[in-house]
């Protein structure tokens, strides 16, 4: 499922690489969850994203973003699918968060594109996302279907 998200061209300074997140990844994106939950200690979450990435459900897993031609991950997005009270299905997503001075919304946008194809994969009308900052894009222009809204939880700390 790699998936390249450009500005431009693949070339280009802006381009993303979203894949799902393999098990060499775990330790080096520890800091980057950190950003996001402070509290989060190391073996916690070597034993989250272990469960997460073994999980055969394609509505659960961890998206890892990297800048192309950089090999450690510059964002990242943990998911799963739920079924509410009313029998529609949301993509839980919490958190996503990405790390990066300049550009973070390049590699939050590119995050949340992918998302939106788990999703509509996986059949739900609802995206439910938990960022630990403000964006400055606005995430319900990126369309997922006729019927789907995404909610932005904003995490502060």
């Amino acid at each position: 499922m790699p998936q390249l998200l450009t500005a431009a061209d693949p070339g280009h300074q802006h381009a993303v690489l979203i894949t799902p997140m393999h098990q060499a990844e775990i330790d080096p994106s520890f800091p980057i969850i950190r950003l996001a939950m402070p509290k989060v200690q190391l073996p916690a979450w070597r034993q989250y994203a272990r469960r997460a990435i073994a999980s055969k459900s394609p509505g659960r897993g961890i998206l890892a973003a990297r800048w192309h031609n950089r090999h450690h991950p510059a964002g990242l997005a943990c998911f799963n699918t739920r079924t509410e009270l009313d029998n529609t299905k949301t993509l839980c997503a919490r958190p996503v968060v990405a790390v990066d001075i300049l550009h973070p919304d390049y590699l939050i946008t590119a995050l949340v594109k992918q998302l939106c194809a788990i999703a509509q994969t996986t059949h739900c009308t609802h995206i439910s996302l938990a960022l630990p900052q403000t964006p400055t894009l606005d995430l319900t222009t990126i369309t997922l279907n006729r019927t789907a809204t995404i909610t932005q939880d904003y995490t502060i700390g």
